[in-house]
């Protein structure tokens, strides 16, 4: 458990995301994006040793992906609150359709896991309404961050630039083999192997810098406190010369989420490494099945 600013607790879960409980100064408190199924009950007693068993305002998402949002639904039941994200999300965090396929194309370690997962799936909370500034605590303001998904938003605290990113930004190069490897000095691009439209990263990522964040506090990755050139120059750097994925399905053609709630997506790019994987796989299962029943 980490106190980043005033008010502003970053909890790490066990899947490897920032759940971050908000107060206003007073005896109201809530959760944002509170991580995966598996981590409900870890951040459940978190909160607990920190305040007791004070029930939260609410639960915020800054986008519906189970990975930080799949423990919100069980918690919400549990603390008898509401769930809040954002308009374009609604549809995916509420049921209504699934999120598009991951890429399994892109580089890294997450992206070669992926062929082997159902993610990405939504948080699942038929109860979800939307996200609005009334709904999040004095001096935070709702940052409308479309591009990783068509939903995400980010909250900002204008005062002294604490900025909760979700997905917007990292501080792992998603790019390299062992993704998890957290890089504490730099910012870097959304996770490449859900991100949609990464014309749209881009422009968000200018809408971010021209609001000058001092501290981000991102999905994944240890928080970003201090730069050696400042977080909003980084931020603008990424939104200028920043370099996306270096290559994916959704690179080149987004997925889009049309009026009638139904996704404009291009057909699947091909991936020779994930058919060479499936069959490398069952030959393994197969010589471990022959060797059990020749020498055992």
């Amino acid at each position: 458990m980490l106190r980043i600013a005033e008010d502003v607790h970053v909890l790490p879960t066990p899947s490897g995301t920032n759940a971050v409980l908000l107060r206003d100064g007073s005896s109201r408190w809530w959760m944002v994006d509170p991580g995966c199924a598996l981590d409900t009950w870890v951040v459940h007693e978190m909160v607990n040793d920190l305040i007791g068993d004070a029930r939260p305002y609410a639960i915020l998402l800054t986008h519906g992906h189970g990975h930080v949002a799949g423990s919100a639904a069980t918690l919400a039941k549990k603390w008898a609150c509401n769930v809040f994200c954002g308009a374009s999300e609604l549809p995916m965090v509420t049921g209504v359709i699934d999120y598009p396929p991951v890429d399994t194309t892109c580089k890294g370690i997450a992206s070669w896991k992926a062929r082997f997962q159902t993610e990405p799936r939504a948080a699942e909370i038929t109860t979800a309404v939307e996200l609005r500034n009334e709904n999040v605590p004095d001096g935070w303001k709702v940052v409308e961050l479309p591009g990783h998904t068509p939903g995400s938003m980010a909250l900002l605290r204008q005062s002294d630039g604490v900025l909760l990113a979700g997905d917007a930004l990292s501080t792992i190069d998603w790019d390299q083999p062992l993704a998890w490897r957290r890089q504490t000095k730099r910012l870097r691009m959304p996770p490449n192997l859900d991100t949609l439209d990464w014309v749209m990263v881009r422009r968000s990522l200018r809408v971010l810098a021209d609001l000058k964040p001092q501290y981000v506090v991102p999905a994944h990755g240890l928080p970003l406190l201090q730069s050696h050139w400042g977080v909003a120059t980084e931020v603008r750097h990424l939104a200028d010369v920043g370099v996306v994925a270096l290559k994916g399905r959704y690179v080149a053609d987004p997925a889009y989420l049309k009026s009638d709630n139904t996704w404009e997506l291009y057909a699947p790019i091909h991936d020779p490494l994930g058919t060479y994987g499936m069959l490398i796989l069952i030959a393994c299962i197969f010589c471990y099945g022959f060797i059990l029943l020749r020498f055992l």
